[in-house]
């Protein structure tokens, strides 16, 4: 930046008027800030280079600069032709005043010598406003053509426009329909992978199931197994009561039956005791052999009574053991 008047161009706010300032003294961030500013116009007057509006702005500026010019050829012919029609008013006047003033008369030479300078006036001014008046017109026809340019200048700007926004469409479009396109097929080829692991994700979950469904029904079956297993258990423990219930009840009738037969063999041992007494006190005086000889018989009756007994009691046991095994069986 140049010593000098400067503008720095922020917001409203800080809008600074420098005078002889260095760029030394000038705030870090104003530099930075007209630095921004500089690129920013750059860039803007590369987009204008681009559409044509440089052009078109210049050739707007040489049409206001033609219209100034028609405007003061215009004012300046304007003046001629006003100063040519008061010349022509005036000549007018006085050939009128020579009409009335007779030729003897000393101011008709007066008047004649008047009418010619008029006339000597009138024909530079009359060059001078031809002049102006083609000077008027060659403004106005190169005006016609500048504004005509730049109406052809517009017009294509206008074209180049519209092409460069077309242009920009189509490129846009075609780039999202591009990245659509992509997209999708990233998409698809993302949703086949998904697919392909879900698919084997459900090849492993039929599996587990598959898996958990014959553990639950080799489960099921132990529990089954195990609940049968307990009824039985539970059956075996109800009749194995039951038997030994039975079993007591039998050896209690077993030794019931056993303590009568048992009575009942000492009951007739003693009744046959007490008759060979009897029989011995009766017969004392009876012989020797007799005594012997009963005596003998009455061992060989007792032999075959305890005999005749043990047969009696075994015989009772087992029938007691059949009773007590169709006892079980029912």
């Amino acid at each position: 930046m140049n010593k000098g008047f400067m503008k720095l161009y922020l917001t409203s706010k800080y809008l600074v008027d420098c005078r002889h300032f260095s760029s030394s003294q000038v705030l870090m961030k104003h530099k930075y800030l007209d630095k921004a500013q500089s690129q920013i116009e750059l860039l803007y007057s590369k987009y204008e280079d681009v559409m044509g509006m440089t052009k078109v702005k210049k050739i707007q500026d040489d049409v206001i600069e033609i219209e100034k010019s028609l405007n003061s050829a215009q004012m300046r012919r304007r003046g001629l032709q006003q100063e040519l029609d008061d010349l022509r008013l005036e000549l007018k006047k006085v050939a009128m005043e020579m009409e009335r003033t007779p030729r003897s008369d000393d101011a008709y030479l007066k008047l004649v010598t008047q009418e010619h300078a008029l006339f000597k006036k009138e024909i530079p001014l009359q060059k001078e406003f031809n002049v102006a008046e083609e000077y008027e017109r060659t403004v106005f026809g190169e005006l016609s053509r500048r504004i005509r340019h730049a109406h052809e200048k517009e017009r294509e700007r206008i074209e180049k426009t519209r092409f460069i926004s077309l242009l920009t469409t189509v490129t846009v479009a075609g780039i999202g329909i591009f990245s659509s396109v992509l997209n999708n097929y990233l998409k698809d080829k993302r949703y086949k992978e998904v697919y392909g692991d879900v698919k084997e994700l459900l090849f492993i979950v039929k599996s587990i199931f598959k898996e958990n469904g014959e553990l639950q029904i080799n489960y099921d079956l132990g529990n089954n197994k195990i609940g049968t297993f307990e009824e039985k258990l539970e059956q075996f423990s109800k009749t194995n009561n039951v038997l030994i219930e039975k079993i007591d009840f039998i050896k209690g009738e077993v030794l019931n039956y056993k303590g009568i037969l048992l009575d009942l063999a000492k009951n007739y041992t003693d009744k046959i005791s007490t008759k060979s007494t009897m029989q011995n006190v009766s017969t004392n005086s009876t012989k020797e052999t007799v005594n012997q000889e009963e005596g003998k018989n009455s061992s060989e009756k007792s032999e075959e009574f305890s005999k005749e007994t043990v047969a009696r009691l075994t015989f009772g046991l087992i029938v007691l053991f059949v009773l007590g095994v169709i006892y079980f069986k029912s």
